[in-house]
């Protein structure tokens, strides 16, 4: 199947400089990056034909296809932009992903109610302030949450590593120093109870919306 040459631009500009360990490899993410845009509402069945679907599994069958190493270039891609146009939000949520009905899959924990299970997917999505303009996501992770152990106290759940709340904080330092080029601007936060507003100067602006 052809790319649309828009969609097939984006993703060689998003994804071209990925370390699968293969050039093939990445051309290969590429294109389905490409064919996944062009269709975002559809499944893979819809959105590839039987051989590009063969392929596309196998690339993402490949230990080196880990879930940093593949979106790593966009995130380098969403700071550069930051620098170039100045202040940005870097704007926090977490998503529950509902994947109940793969019982097969690991590293899943409880979502919703305590009744399904799946993954926390926290955002860390860079706007431009004056332009209004989405510029990508500046990080992203990944986790299953972890129950809270039977009669746990307070104090101790404070001290738990793995606490969601982590996620907010780990989002903020991952997305790195702001350039040299935006003196003055400040971090700040607000959602989660572990994460105090704090300042900083050479910062990116950042705020985090309560999921």
């Amino acid at each position: 199947m052809e790319c649309a040459p828009a969609a097939h631009a984006w993703a060689v500009q998003n994804f071209s400089r990925a370390e699968l360990g293969d050039r093939r490899r990445t051309r290969r993410l590429a294109h389905a990056a490409a064919r996944i845009a062009l269709h975002p509402e559809k499944s893979f069945t819809q959105c590839f034909d039987w051989n590009e679907r063969r392929g596309f599994y196998r690339l993402r069958d490949q230990k080196e296809a880990t879930l940093r190493a593949v979106p790593e270039p966009h995130w380098q891609q969403t700071r550069r932009a930051v620098a170039r146009q100045g202040p940005a939000l870097i704007v926090h949520d977490t998503t529950q992903l509902d994947f109940t009905s793969h019982r097969a899959l690991a590293g899943t924990g409880p979502v919703g109610e305590g009744t399904t299970s799946g993954f926390l997917q926290h955002n860390s999505l860079a706007i431009g302030p004056r332009t209004k303009q989405v510029l990508g996501l500046a990080y992203q992770q990944l986790r299953g949450r972890q129950p809270a152990p039977a009669g746990e106290a307070s104090y101790r759940r404070r001290r738990r590593r793995g606490r969601e709340s982590e996620m907010w904080p780990a989002g903020i330092r991952a997305c790195g120093e702001a350039p040299r080029a935006v003196p003055g601007w400040t971090w700040r936060t607000a959602a989660a109870t572990s994460t105090r507003p704090w300042r900083r100067p050479g910062s990116w602006g950042t705020t985090s919306c309560p999921g």
